[in-house]
């Protein structure tokens, strides 16, 4: 009964505008980035908000025709990124995109006979945090297979 009397009052005071698409309970203030679970829990021990800290995340997605080179190259990189103390998310399996191609089999007739043949590209997405120089030195050092297509980019997140 005590945390209830705690949200309370936080919350109590704090006008009401529901506006942001996030902010799906009602009991809870406009969207600032105060409403969020873990900042609440933080309120409630005194430990400082994080609302208007930012992430630093390197984004690596590695594409393919082979997923079993895939999966091993995606390994290779977690790997060598939890031994700089980072963190990594993945790696996460996107949908295979498969381009289908038909084609005659008889070079003059029948048009009812074709040959079906697919490339099938597997996708992988690894995401890593609190990276630091160690972690994108060990990456730039990773000698990875060929035939493995890979794009760093960096994002910020809330």
């Amino acid at each position: 009964m005590a945390t209830a009397g705690l949200l309370a009052e936080n919350f109590a005071s704090k006008p009401v505008d529901h506006s942001c698409r996030s902010c799906y309970d009602l009991r809870f203030p406009a969207c600032d980035g105060r409403h969020s679970l873990a900042n609440r829990n933080r309120q409630r021990i005194g430990e400082p908000s994080v609302a208007g800290q930012t992430k630093e995340i390197i984004r690596i997605r590695m594409e393919a025709y082979d997923h079993a080179v895939l999966d091993q190259c995606a390994e290779e990189i977690v790997a060598s990124v939890k031994r700089t103390d980072a963190i990594a998310h993945g790696p996460i399996p996107l949908p295979t995109r498969i381009e289908r191609y038909t084609v005659l089999s008889s070079p003059h007739v029948d048009k009812k006979a074709r040959q079906q043949f697919e490339i099938r590209t597997h996708k992988r997405l690894i995401d890593i945090e609190r990276a630091s120089a160690r972690t994108i030195e060990a990456l730039n050092k990773l000698s990875l297979p060929a035939g493995v297509d890979v794009k760093i980019r960096t994002t910020s997140r809330r």
